[in-house]
């Protein structure tokens, strides 16, 4: 107990010393305000430019057909393409009276 009473004012020196450095080191490592300030900034701006992605997202989605729109679109498109078969069908003895009338034409006009 003697040799700490002796050395005490050693001790508390070496010891705030000690505190003195390891708090310097330790500033040195962090970052300061300005630092923050920006970062904090360049995280804002960030976070604006996603939020702003995000709404035009959004609105696409609101325009791109969803499952039941599409499934009616599918049933009208059979439904046309059962209405040209009929046409087509139709057609056929339209276009075969069309060939018997240009025959007789040409025989016509050879005479």
């Amino acid at each position: 107990m003697d040799e700490l009473m002796r050395y005490w004012p050693v001790v508390v020196f070496v010891a705030g010393l000690a505190l003195t450095i390891a708090g310097w080191a330790i500033r040195k490592g962090l970052a300061s305000q300005d630092e923050l300030r920006a970062e904090a900034g360049t995280r804002a701006k960030a976070d604006a430019e996603i939020d702003e992605r995000l709404s035009r997202l959004e609105t696409e989605m609101d325009h791109i057909p969803n499952k039941e729109s599409l499934h009616r679109v599918d049933l009208t498109l059979t439904e046309l393409r059962g209405e040209i078969q009929v046409l087509t069908e139709r057609l056929k003895p339209v276009a075969a009276i069309s060939d018997r009338l240009q025959e007789f034409l040409i025989e016509q006009a050879k005479r």
